[in-house]
């Protein structure tokens, strides 16, 4: 009998991929010097490896706007509070109950209080009710 322990048996599941596992796979062969020049500069790791970052782009947009915000609204975190309107999003998707402004404002409310406890500062209903709009309008903004 066959024990899993013994390494007769072979692993049927599918090897997980990785961002770095072409990129590692990669050997570069024992040319010499003046022979090197035919290798491939531009491996394909490279470009998924690009494409990666090219998803994230939108969430450098919101944190460069941060710092382009009115300066009582600076401290605010956007990525963060935009996290928390996806997760509201998230959670409700399926049920009856819309996410509307007012929603939105109830889940974002305490994360403001917080931040604004972390920049020392008092809280405020008009600073939150200016960022919750600006949250709103950025996360039903067409693309």
């Amino acid at each position: 009998m066959m024990s899993p322990f013994d390494g007769s048996l072979k692993n049927t599941h599918p090897k997980q991929g990785s961002l770095f596992e072409e990129a590692s796979s990669f050997e570069v062969p024992d040319l010499p010097t003046e022979n090197r020049s035919l290798l491939p500069v531009w491996d394909r790791a490279l470009t998924h490896r690009l494409r990666v970052l090219l998803h994230t782009a939108p969430l450098h947009e919101l944190r460069s706007g941060d710092s382009r915000r009115d300066p009582e609204l600076r401290h605010y975190d956007s990525i963060a509070l935009t996290m928390k309107v996806f997760d509201l999003v998230i959670d409700s998707a399926g049920l009856d109950r819309e996410v509307d402004r007012a929603r939105v404002e109830k889940v974002l409310t305490p994360l403001l209080t917080q931040m604004d406890a972390a920049a020392g500062l008092a809280p405020d209903p008009s600073r939150h009710e200016a960022m919750v709009d600006q949250e709103v309008a950025t996360c039903t903004m067409p693309s």
